[in-house]
């Protein structure tokens, strides 16, 4: 797909799609040029990726088709139809094209991000070995990973009970990595296990540190409800809860910050409370996995 790209380039060029305009116009001047070239796979690719912009999956799935028929080796347009056939919940067959884009991929680093996309589809789909096993394939193209890579096995293992596999995980990833992301997983890995000895230094010198100290007043409120020191403990998630108060703004809330204000007050007896978080965090947009986590916590 390569030979005409350079000629692509400069016709989008000419016709002002590349640089200021939106996806509408892009699509536009696209759609132009595809009339005049209508096998041309480059201009299909693009288009097909600016639809995806829009969330126009259907459209974008139709451009992917066309250029796979005459491309059946493209690894990259496979994963793209893929996502398009799961954004529209076509999930049996986004698998059976994930698993095409992962034969197609190169060993590696590009193998192991395609694998880890399956995953995270069989983690959707509750298949937790499967999902298990192909993070370990993942890791096997590529030992050293990828910040969501770890994230990713982390969430399987929490969701199969394996407590401890989840904790040495995130703090290998931490520390082949070096990531504050990683690091914080691991700290919150570390609790939800009760391993509270090797994270509260890491939690003290955070609050010490700190100008926003919600967060990590969560987590030492958690450690010290786990350590029996429960008056201690639900002090610190008041003040966490008085903190978030603050800083989440009545028009406009922070859905990150809904739910760690969630999570407080359920951990100091406010459930309805939390739940009012919850409904809040979903309607701003929340991350899925974590208003999940908490929805589960809350129970029905």
């Amino acid at each position: 797909m390569k030979t005409g790209a350079a000629f692509i380039l400069w016709l989008l060029l000419v016709a002002g799609a590349v640089g200021h305009h939106g996806p509408e116009e892009v699509i536009a001047e696209l759609t132009s040029l595809v009339a005049l070239r209508p096998g041309d796979v480059d201009l299909l690719s693009r288009r097909a990726t600016e639809y995806r912009a829009l969330g126009m999956h259907a459209k974008a799935e139709a451009d992917l088709r066309r250029v796979i028929l005459v491309h059946p080796e493209s690894g990259a347009e496979t994963e793209s139809l893929a996502r398009v056939l799961w954004a529209q919940d076509k999930r049996g067959e986004a698998m059976r094209m994930v698993r095409r884009a992962v034969e197609l991929a190169q060993p590696g680093r590009e193998r192991g991000a395609v694998l880890i996309l399956k995953a995270e589809w069989e983690l959707a789909r509750d298949t937790l070995n499967a999902a298990m096993r192909t993070c370990q394939r993942a890791f096997e193209e590529d030992p050293a990973g990828m910040v969501d890579w770890y994230l990713l096995r982390g969430r399987v293992e929490e969701q199969m009970g394996t407590w401890r596999e989840r904790v040495a995980g995130l703090k290998a990833g931490y520390e082949a990595l070096g990531s504050v992301v990683l690091r914080n997983a691991w700290v919150d890995a570390s609790i939800d296990a009760g391993m509270f000895a090797a994270v509260t230094p890491v939690i003290e010198a955070e609050l010490e540190r700190a100008r926003l100290k919600s967060t990590w007043l969560i987590r030492r409120g958690r450690v010290r409800l786990g350590t029996d020191a429960k008056e201690e403990g639900w002090s610190d998630l008041r003040a966490a809860i008085a903190e978030l108060d603050r800083r989440i703004h009545p028009a406009r809330p922070d859905a990150k910050l809904l739910v760690d204000r969630g999570w407080a007050k359920l951990w100091i007896g406010e459930a309805a409370a939390a739940r009012a978080d919850l409904v809040l965090a979903r309607k701003h947009g929340g991350d899925p996995w974590e208003t999940a986590r908490l929805a589960g916590a809350l129970g029905p």
